[in-house]
């Protein structure tokens, strides 16, 4: 009984050893991470415009935060302000999750803020932190990103009339204003990268602008600007996007205001985030796809200035446009800003510049310009926006 018992439990053990193995192989490979699944990864853009006017020597302040489980890259501001003239802006990162604009105006007139904040909806976590340092005297203060991480995006808040930097620096972000803020990644940013475009100040009243593109499988995760500590000319809008067709895939400066020219470089940081794709915005007309305002904003004997409001209010971006009225009246364009106008006879055709030719769906971008009249200076009340009748 004794030898048959022990032949009886030697296959037995040798079935449960097996068992085992196979079991702790299959419970294994179900534990393991799927090599072949890929990141899921979007940016996502929110903006929000300011319903109130900020009155010469008064302060706003307009935030917008990331929705729920999305994680803050950076933020920008477009500041509509008469001749560009958009004085005291403070852009940061007030909380984690948002973005806040500040505007103490100082300018000769109204001002009205747009806010925006890009964030990211991804199945992992870039582990980010957001480091300040505050300036101790006049000069510049960087806010630098702890050792193993990386530099996303970063922002500047204070009390200064004409911030003239507000930029990466090294592994950090680098202001003139009043406290610096960098926004760091510690995980899942495989790769960063920097990109520059210049332009120059104007002189008079019109605005000038440029947009630093980054390399291709690359997207803005944050940029800035910066010019020399004399520059007068305050910068207006600061914000991710390219006039030529992609959105984040670059980051657009303009300023303008006149005063000495000076040279602004436009900074933008460009990161590869697993699974990330930049999507391609194409050009679309759908019919009505914007509402336009017009105002004169002046008159006086023989001469009159104006101001023009484009919203999108279509559910899809405009890449580049044209505009075209016809005066009611015997006006002639003198001088123009924020678009590039032409008169013929008393048609006027408006068509976009370089930082303002895309228009994102519920954003509302300003232009104006100055003129003459002699007997009438009636408004126009029917516009042609990229050949579709509105309003």
């Amino acid at each position: 009984m004794h030898i048959k018992t022990s032949r009886f439990f030697l296959p037995l053990r040798s079935v449960l050893l097996a068992f085992v193995l196979v079991a702790s192989a299959f419970l294994l490979f179900l534990g393991s991470p799927d090599k072949a699944s890929a990141a899921s990864a979007t940016i996502v853009t929110h903006q929000v415009v300011g319903t109130q006017m900020i009155q010469v020597g008064q302060t706003g302040s307009l935030s917008v935060s990331c929705a729920s489980g999305e994680q803050l890259l950076s933020g920008g501001f477009s500041v509509y302000a008469f001749e560009q003239a958009a004085f005291g802006v403070s852009s940061y990162p007030s909380a984690p999750d948002t973005w806040t604009v500040t505007v103490d105006n100082t300018g000769p007139s109204y001002d009205e803020i747009t806010v925006y904040v890009s964030c990211l909806q991804a199945d992992y976590s870039l582990g980010t932190t957001i480091v300040h340092a505050v300036n101790p005297g006049t000069g510049l203060v960087t806010a630098s990103c702890p050792a193993g991480s990386t530099l996303i995006g970063g922002g500047h808040s204070g009390a200064k009339s004409v911030v003239t930097t507000s930029a990466p620096n090294g592994n950090g972000w680098q202001t003139d204003d009043g406290t610096a803020y960098a926004i760091c990644a510690t995980q899942n940013v495989t790769a960063t990268s920097l990109a520059s475009a210049t332009f120059t100040t104007p002189t008079n009243s019109t605005a000038s602008g440029a947009t630093a593109t980054c390399p291709s499988g690359q997207y803005a995760s944050g940029g800035g600007f910066s010019g020399p500590m004399t520059n007068s000319t305050p910068v207006y809008t600061s914000v991710a996007g390219s006039a030529g067709g992609n959105t984040n895939t670059g980051w657009g400066v303009g300023a303008g205001v006149g005063g000495p020219q000076n040279t602004i470089t436009v900074c933008a940081v460009c990161a590869s985030l697993p699974g990330v794709v930049v999507p391609t915005v194409t050009p679309t007309t759908p019919p009505s796809p914007t509402q336009i305002t017009y105002q004169v904003t002046a008159q006086w004997a023989g001469g009159f200035s104006a101001l023009i409001k484009i919203c999108n209010i279509s559910p899809q971006p405009i890449s580049g446009w044209t505009l075209q009225f016809t005066f009611p009246g015997d006006q002639q364009v003198t001088q123009g800003w924020n678009g590039n106008v032409s008169q013929s006879g008393k048609l006027v055709t408006i068509t976009s510049t370089n930082y303002n030719g895309l228009i994102e769906p519920g954003q509302c971008i300003y232009l104006g310009f100055n003129g003459t009249w002699t007997t009438s200076d009636a408004s126009p009340t029917s516009f042609l926006f990229d050949g579709v009748p509105t309003n």
